[in-house]
């Protein structure tokens, strides 16, 4: 998988793989979005997780999990395939692109035939100029509807009564995440919301080619007018 950048501004790329052995055990409630210092973002590797599945936990998961942060899946046909025991072929689609806009995307190929161990050859061109947009949109629960809300609890207590004796540690996670996912959707489901960010001021090319140059003099040892010149930014 391979990222071709054009443009400067702040970035940040993550590569991911997740073994077919690993489970998804818990993730952090933090929803500020992704971090000021970083303008772009591009997530990718081989998640093993099919997103074309329709009755995968992970895949639900992992897809409501992007949607909750101002970041975006790019769609890709299968990319993955191999052929089971009874040599017959399947496909899926393993290796992932999550980007800060779809909008930065310009161009995305993949191969037509398997490039190693049954995964195709990516190539992702994506732009990493200095854009945000204004508004953009996250999914959300409103937490305060369970604060003191005993008909939630019970329906928590209900489901986690059931969970099966004797169970591996793997399903016992995998319930528990099922079970409280199911009552968070009947008491605080999922909802749209509006991020709206707030406006950087514009800066002029003259006014950063004076930034630039004052700040070449803090290299210059005891330069008397360095800290005259500070005032610039003022």
């Amino acid at each position: 998988m391979i990222v071709r950048g054009v443009g400067r501004g702040g970035r940040i790329t993550v590569y991911v793989y997740k073994s077919l052995c690993s489970k998804i055990v818990a993730t952090s409630e933090i929803r500020d979005g992704t971090s000021p210092e970083y303008s772009s973002v591009v997530v990718t590797g081989d998640f093993n997780c099919d997103m074309l599945s329709t009755t995968s936990f992970e895949s639900k998961y992992l897809s409501d999990l992007i949607k909750s942060y101002p970041l975006q899946l790019v769609s890709s046909p299968a990319t993955h395939h191999a052929v089971n025991r009874d040599r017959v072929r399947f496909h899926r689609w393993l290796d992932l692109y999550i980007v800060h806009s779809l909008n930065a995307v310009i161009n995305y190929v993949k191969s037509d035939v398997p490039f190693t161990y049954g995964h195709g050859r990516i190539d992702l061109t994506i732009s990493f100029a200095r854009y945000r947009t204004s508004e953009y949109k996250i999914l959300d629960r409103n937490l305060s509807r369970l604060v003191g809300n005993v008909s939630f609890l019970d329906d928590v207590k209900r489901g986690l009564n059931s969970l099966p004796e004797n169970s591996e540690l793997n399903n016992m996670v995998s319930y528990f995440n099922t079970t409280s996912t199911a009552s968070l959707d009947r008491f605080a489901p999922l909802h749209p919301i509006t991020i709206t960010a707030c406006r950087k001021p514009c800066v002029p090319p003259a006014f950063r080619a004076a930034i630039k140059n004052r700040d070449q003099f803090s290299f210059i040892p005891s330069f008397p007018l360095y800290h005259c010149l500070c005032s610039v930014n003022h």
